[in-house]
């Protein structure tokens, strides 16, 4: 499979076989925390690929990554990932009203993030500061005073804990829903490090990565 994406990015990107490498043990390392996480549904297996390793790690341009992956998406790997583009996976929430478990006894997506988030505001972390991470403002973080919980999470992962049939975007939808009620302000992380590519890996895709696809070996420089 890798010789492939080579031989098809030879003469256009100047991609080197480390480069390639890279990107495939990248994603083979979101479906393996993705899959370890829940099983796909049928509609395939959703994760995140953080662009910025992408682009630093693998030193890759964004637009050979997307040459990368439009490979991938074609017959030739019959069609093991669907790229769904580009999202903000990142994503911080503060409850303004009760605590995210008692808001979880209404509402589906606020035990999702009980599941698969980290609480960081002051009362519970020894480095509150975190949410700055996240487009956090002064104002935000001054609002931690009072509120009733502060919550970092993967929409993508949010997104697998709310239900096999579930996408980023019911996600998104729930959480403004929720903002807009007056529950919770919500704070995608709007930095570099908060972009990712979000895919879906199909059928025989989960295997090829999950088994490494000839990639099990780390790429050299």
């Amino acid at each position: 499979g890798e010789a492939t994406l080579q031989h098809s990015l030879a003469h256009s990107d100047r991609v080197a076989r480390s480069q390639v490498l890279g990107l495939l043990l990248l994603i083979r390392e979101c479906v393996r925390e993705a899959a370890g996480a829940s099983p796909a549904g049928d509609g395939g297996l959703d994760v995140a690929v953080p662009m910025w390793r992408a682009e630093d790690v693998c030193d890759l341009k964004e637009s050979s990554i997307e040459t990368v992956l439009s490979l991938l998406e074609g017959d030739d790997f019959g069609g093991a990932v669907t790229v769904e583009g580009y999202l903000q996976d990142g994503a911080v929430v503060t409850c303004k009203r009760r605590e995210l478990q008692k808001l979880g006894e209404a509402e589906p997506v606020a035990r999702a993030i009980a599941e698969c988030g980290a609480r960081i505001d002051t009362k519970h972390s020894s480095d509150g500061e975190k949410a700055n991470k996240y487009g956090g403002t002064a104002s935000q973080l001054g609002f931690l005073a009072y509120a009733y919980g502060t919550w970092n999470f993967s929409v993508v992962r949010c997104a697998r804990a709310l239900g096999p049939s579930s996408e980023p975007r019911h996600v998104y939808g729930a959480l403004r829903g929720l903002q807009n009620r007056g529950e919770l302000e919500l704070t995608l992380d709007a930095t570099r490090r908060g972009r990712c590519m979000h895919l879906k890996i199909n059928g025989g895709g989960t295997e090829l990565f999950a088994d490494g696809g000839g990639t099990a070996d780390a790429p050299g420089g």
